[in-house]
C-alpha cells in the first residue's frame, strides 16, 4: 500500500493569545555556595586547578533516586541566584535537602580524617536557612536566534515534559484500553526530559519442562523537547516503545551500571524516622555498580561508597547484593518497595520482542496525547514529495515465481527461472567489473576459518556473488582460483587455529596492563602469520559470538584487527556456525522471535562487507536529470571518537572526511593528519591503533582541529561542485555551527573565525546537514491507513507549513525485509485477528475471530531522517538536494535501504575500525534490534527507541 502523508509523534504549543504559565516551588543553588564547595572538592586533590566546576551531578542522581519528586534543571552550579536549580509542585521539607547535601559534601571527602572539613564547610554553607520560593513559569518562554530558530528557556527543556506527563499520569484520566484490557502508568525520575511507564508489569508465560517461565515487562511513554533549525516553534516529541525487565540473576558488566527502577509505598527519606510523610507516586531511578575493590554489587551514587551509606533512608531499601540475585522478589511485589532491573541484550536472549508496531504506537501516542489538549496539539501530518524518489538502477531484479496455482503447466515458472539465470549473470558481470576497478583486477583473500561450514559457504557466495562457477581454475581445500575476463579471484582457505582463541589463553587479562599485552602479543601473531602467507587485500576470520568472551577482555576481535591492519590488510570477521546452528536452546527457553540469520546468509553477508571493505560500491545514480548540476564531489565528514573509560581502551579523536568523486572508481578518504586523499581501504586501516595526543584532551583544543581540517579539505576542493555532508548527532560538539540555536541559511563559521557567506569557501558548494533520533532529536512516526491503524512508508517527506522555508525535510525507508511481523501487531493488550480455521467434520476453511498478543516477536519501525539544506546555490531547489541524500540511502548492493547515504554510511563504517569492540554504550539497547544506528549513554539500562 502507498502512503502520501505520515504522521509524528511531535505536538506544539496550540495558538494562543496569552501565555501558559504554572506555579512552581523553586529551590537557587545559593550562588557563594560555589566557591566554597568546590574548595572543599579541590582539597587534597592532585592538579586541584584542573576541577573547574562544581560536581552537581553527584547530588542530582542522588535526588533522581531518594527524592523523585523533585526536578532538577542544573547541570552546572549557577553563580546567579536568580536561577533555581530545584523545582517541585508541592512543598518540600528542607530539612531533607540538608540530609541530601551533608550526604554529598560526604561523598566529596570521604576520609574520616576530612569529617571536621566536612563539618565546617556544612556551617559555611547555612543550609538551615535555605528557603523555597514561589514562582511562576512561562512554559512557552522562548527566544529566536538570528537564524530564526526558536530558542526555548533552558529550564524547560526538564520542566515543560515534566507538566505534560503530569497530565498524562492523572489518576483521574481513562487508563489506556483497548480490546478490553488497560494499562495503567506512572511517572518514572528522569534526567533529560520526562517519562512514564506500566505497572504492573505484563508478563509472557511460556510453559516449559520443569513448569512456567515468565517473561516481564512494561510500556513507556517519553517526553522530550526539541527544536528544529529555522523553525519558530518549539515541539514535543513523544516516543513510544517497551521496557524489558531481568528475572534471574543479573549479569553485570565490569564498567557500567545497571539501571534499577523503584517504587515505595512510605518516603525513600525522611530526617526524623517519627515524622508522617507522603509516599512520591513516581518511581526513583537508581543504578547497581559491580565494585572491583569489595568485589561485590553496590548501589551507585556517586563516588565509590555511594550516599547511600551515609542518608537516612527507607529500611526496606533492597540490599543490591540480594537484589542482583533474586531480582523477581521485588519484580512482583503488589506493595512495599517494588523494584524492576532493566533488561539489557548483553545480558543474553529475552523472551519479550523488542519494540512497537505501527498500529499500536499510534494508540498509545493518540491516547497520551489527548492529556495534553487543548494546550498542544500534534504538528500537521507531512506530505510526500513529488520527485522521483529512486534513483537510476544499476543491478537488476529478479523476476517472481509463480505459486502453483497459478501456474498449472509450469511454463511461466520456467520462462521466470529462465529470465533470473539471465539476470544474475549480468548482475555478476557488473559486480565483476566493479570489483575489478577497486582491486586492479586481482582480489585476493584470506578465509581464516573454524569450522568447514564457514569455508564452504564463503566459498559458494563468492562463486555466487561474481558468477565464478564455470571459472574455476584451482580448487581443492586451501586455495582456491577462478579466471574471468574482467577480474581473477584467489581466496587462501586456512585454519584459524589459536589466533581466534581467547586473549591471554588460560590466564584471563584483567588489569590495563595485561590486555595490552595480551593485545599486542595477539596483534604480532596475526601479522606474522599473514606475512608468511601469500598477499591478499582483505581477510575474513570466523570468530566465536559475543556471548562466547566472558569476561570481555578476552575478546580477541581487536587485536586481530590491528594484526591484519599491520599486515596492510582490511578484515571483516563472521560468527563461527558451531556457535550458531549447534547450540541446542536451554529446556524451555523460548524466547523472542529475530530474522532467521542462516549459514548461507550470513556467508552471503561476510562476502559482501568483505567487498565493501576493499572498496567495492555501488554509488547510487540519481534520477532528478537537470534539477541537480551535470557532476559534483559527494563530501562527508565523521569525528572518529573513542572515550577512555574503562580498562581496555586508550582515546582517540580523528577527524575523517570521505570523498566520491563523479567518474573516478576509488572511494577515497583521508584523516587531520594527512596531505592527500588516499583509497577507502587504506583509511580504514589508518584509524587501527590511533591514541588520541595530548594535545586534543579537550573540547576547545579537538574544535579547532576539527575547523582546521575541515577547512582545509574544503580549500582543497573550492573549485569543483561539492556538497558536503554533514552529521549532526556525531559532529556538532567539535563543529558548533551544526547546532540548531547557531545555524544560518546559506552562511557558515569554523572555530572562532568569522560567520561568513558559504560561497566563500566554494563557490559551488551546498552544505547538508542530518539528524537521526538519538535522544529522540527526531520524532517516532507512523503512516495513517484509515481512523484507527497505520502502516510503514517509504520516501521524502515535506512540512506543509513553509515555515522552514523548505529547507528541512525527512527521509523513510521501508521496513527491514527479515522483519515480517504485521503493522497491526500488539505487545501490550490483545487483538482479535481472523485467522483460518479447518472444520473437522467438512475440513472446509472458515474464519474465525480469535484473541492474539505478539509479545515474543520483535518490532521495527524505520527511523525518521532529518536533512536539513543548511546551505545552497542560487537558483537551487533544495527539495532535489534532500531527494538526492533520500535517494543515496537506496543502494542496489543491499537488500535493505541504509540508515544514512551511502557515503556517510562509508564515514561511519570507518569509525568502526578505531573502536577495539563492540562498545557497551554502543551496543543495541532495550527498544532497539540490532541495526546500523545506536546511542551512547551512560548506563547499559538506559533504553533508547529503536531505528526500531
Amino acid at each position: 500500500m502507498s502512503f502520501d502523508q505520515i504522521s509524528t509523534a511531535a505536538f506544539a504549543a496550540a495558538p494562543r493569545s496569552d501565555r501558559l504559565v504554572e506555579t512552581f516551588n523553586a529551590l537557587a543553588f545559593p550562588a557563594h555556595w560555589r566557591q566554597i564547595i568546590l574548595d572543599f572538592y579541590r582539597h587534597g586533590k592532585k592538579n586541584p586547578e584542573q576541577r573547574r566546576q562544581v560536581p552537581i551531578r553527584g547530588i542530582n542522581d542522588v535526588i533522581r533516586a531518594y527524592a523523585p519528586d523533585l526536578v532538577s534543571v542544573a547541570k552546572y552550579a549557577s553563580v546567579d541566584d536568580s536561577l533555581p536549580w530545584l523545582y517541585t509542585r508541592g512543598e518540600y521539607r528542607s530539612s531533607i535537602i540538608k540530609s541530601l547535601v551533608l550526604g554529598w559534601l560526604n561523598d566529596l571527602q570521604p576520609k574520616p580524617d576530612d569529617f571536621p572539613l566536612v563539618r565546617a564547610t556544612q556551617h559555611q554553607l547555612d543550609v538551615d536557612n535555605l528557603e523555597w520560593d514561589l514562582v511562576s513559569v512561562d512554559l512557552l518562554e522562548q527566544e529566536l536566534t538570528i537564524g530564526g530558530t526558536a530558542q526555548p528557556a533552558r529550564h524547560l527543556y526538564h520542566l515543560l515534559p515534566d507538566l505534560l506527563a503530569d497530565r498524562i499520569a492523572d489518576p483521574t484520566r481513562t487508563p489506556y484500553t483497548y480490546n478490553g484490557e488497560t494499562l495503567h502508568f506512572k511517572r518514572v525520575a528522569r534526567e533529560e526530559g520526562a517519562e512514564l511507564m506500566s505497572w504492573p508489569p505484563l508478563q509472557r508465560q511460556v510453559p516449559s519442562k520443569t513448569g512456567v517461565r515468565i517473561w516481564s515487562y512494561s510500556a513507556y511513554i517519553r517526553l522530550t523537547l526539541h527544536t528544529v533549525p529555522f523553525s519558530s516553534t518549539p515541539r514535543i516529541h513523544l516516543n513510544t516503545g517497551i521496557r524489558r525487565w531481568v528475572r534471574g540473576p543479573v549479569w553485570m558488566p565490569a564498567d557500567r551500571g545497571v539501571t534499577t527502577y523503584l517504587l515505595a509505598d512510605s518516603p525513600w527519606m525522611w530526617d526524623d524516622p517519627a515524622a508522617p510523610g507522603t509516599a512520591s507516586s513516581r518511581f526513583a531511578a537508581a543504578t547497581l555498580k559491580w565494585n572491583k575493590r569489595e568485589r561485590k554489587v553496590i548501589w551507585k551514587a556517586s563516588g565509590a561508597e555511594g550516599m547511600l551509606r551515609r542518608l537516612t533512608v527507607n529500611s526496606d531499601f533492597p540490599e543490591p547484593d540480594i537484589l542482583q540475585k533474586r531480582p523477581e522478589e521485588w519484580l512482583d511485589r503488589e506493595t512495599g518497595v517494588r523494584a524492576a532491573v532493566v533488561y539489557h541484550p548483553m545480558m543474553g536472549k529475552h523472551g519479550i520482542g523488542a519494540g512497537l508496531m505501527p498500529s499500536e504506537r499510534r494508540r498509545l501516542t493518540e491516547w497520551a496525547a489527548a492529556a495534553l489538549e487543548p494546550d498542544f496539539t500534534r504538528l500537521p501530518n507531512l506530505f510526500g514529495s513529488d520527485l522521483k524518489g529512486t534513483p537510476k538502477p544499476q543491478l537488476k531484479k529478479r523476476r517472481p515465481i509463480p505459486k502453483p496455482d497459478n501456474d498449472k503447466t509450469g511454463e511461466k515458472t520456467a520462462k521466470a527461472l529462465a529470465a533470473n539465470e539471465t539476470i544474475a549473470a549480468a548482475n555478476s558481470l557488473a559486480l565483476r567489473t566493479l570489483t575489478a576497478e577497486a582491486v586492479d583486477a586481482h582480489l585476493r583473500c584470506h578465509l581464516l576459518y573454524q569450522t568447514d561450514e564457514c569455508r564452504d559457504e564463503i566459498i559458494r557466495a563468492a562463486e555466487e556473488s561474481l558468477g565464478l562457477g564455470e571459472y574455476n581454475t584451482e580448487a581443492g581445500t586451501a586455495t582456491f582460483t577462478w579466471n574471468t575476463d574482467e577480474l581473477k579471484v584467489t581466496i587462501y582457505a586456512r585454519s584459524v587455529g589459536k589466533l581466534a582463541g581467547p586473549l591471554g589463553g588460560a590466564d584471563t587479562p584483567r588489569k590495563r596492563k595485561q590486555i595490552e599485552e595480551a593485545v599486542t602479543v595477539r596483534r604480532r601473531e596475526v601479522r606474522e602469520r599473514l606475512e608468511s602467507e601469500p598477499a591478499s587485500q582483505v581477510v575474513i576470520v570466523e570468530l566465536d559470538g559475543r556471548k562466547d568472551w566472558d569476561p570481555r577482555q578476552t575478546d580477541p576481535k581487536f587485536a586481530i584487527r590491528l594484526g591484519c591492519a599491520d599486515a596492510h590488510r582490511v578484515s571483516q570477521f563472521i560468527t563461527t556456525f558451531r556457535t550458531v546452528e549447534q547450540t541446542p536452546p536451554e529446556d524451555g527457553e523460548e524466547l523472542a522471535d529475530e530474522p532467521a540469520a542462516s549459514g548461507p546468509h550470513r556467508a552471503d553477508a561476510a562476502w559482501g562487507d568483505a567487498l565493501r571493505q576493499v572498496g567495492v560500491r555501488f554509488v547510487p545514480q540519481h534520477s532528478l536529470g537537470t534539477a541537480l548540476p551535470d557532476s559534483f564531489n559527494q563530501l562527508a565528514f565523521w569525528m572518529v571518537k573513542r572515550r577512555s573509560d574503562s580498562d581496555w581502551w586508550k582515546p582517540q579523536f580523528t577527524p575523517i572526511a570521505v570523498l566520491i568523486r563523479p567518474g573516478q572508481p576509488a572511494i577515497l578518504g583521508r584523516t587531520a593528519d594527512s596531505d592527500s586523499w588516499v583509497p577507502y581501504p587504506q583509511l580504514l586501516r589508518s584509524l587501527t591503533g590511533r591514541i588520541r595526543g595530548d594535545d586534543l584532551k579537550t573540547e576547545a583544543q579537538q574544535q579547532a582541529e576539527a575547523a582546521r581540517f575541515i577547512h582545509r579539505v574544503l580549500y582543497g576542493l573550492r573549485n569543483e561542485p561539492t556538497v558536503a555532508i554533514t552529521h549532526a548527532n556525531n559532529s556538532r560538539t567539535y563543529v558548533p555551527w551544526l547546532e540548531n540555536g547557531i545555524t544560518r541559511q546559506d552562511m557558515f563559521q569554523l572555530g572562532g573565525g568569522p560567520v561568513q557567506r558559504l560561497a566563500l569557501q566554494g563557490k559551488h558548494l551546498r552544505l547538508i546537514r542530518l539528524r537521526v533520533d538519538d535522544r529522540s532529536e527526531t520524532p517516532q512516526w507512523w503512516a495513517p491507513k484509515d481512523p484507527a491503524t497505520a502502516g510503514i512508508a517509504k520516501g521524502l517527506w515535506l512540512t506543509g507549513s513553509g515555515e522552514t522555508d523548505r529547507r528541512v525535510f525527512y527521509s523513510t525507508m521501508e521496513r527491514s525485509s527479515t522483519h515480517q511481523i504485521e503493522n497491526d501487531a500488539t505487545k501490550l493488550t490483545s487483538r482479535i485477528k481472523q485467522v483460518k480455521v479447518k472444520d473437522k467434520d467438512s475440513g472446509e476453511e472458515r474464519l474465525e475471530a480469535k484473541r492474539r498478543i505478539d509479545n515474543h516477536k520483535n518490532a521495527w519501525n524505520p527511523q525518521l531522517l532529518e536533512i536539513a539544506i543548511l546551505g545552497q546555490a542560487a537558483g537551487d531547489n533544495a527539495e532535489a538536494w534532500a531527494m538526492f541524500v533520500h535517494q543515496q540511502r537506496q543502494t542496489d548492493d543491499y537488500r535493505d535501504g541504509l540508515v544514512l547515504p551511502m557515503i556517510m554510511h562509508l564515514a561511519e563504517l570507518a569509525g568502526e575500525y578505531a573502536l577495539p569492540h563492540e562498545d557497551p554504550m554502543h551496543a543495541s539497547v532495550d527498544d532497539s534490534p540490532p541495526t546500523e544506528a545506536s546511542l551512547a549513554e551512560s548506563e547499559i539500562g538506559i533504553e533508547e527507541d529503536p531505528e526500531d
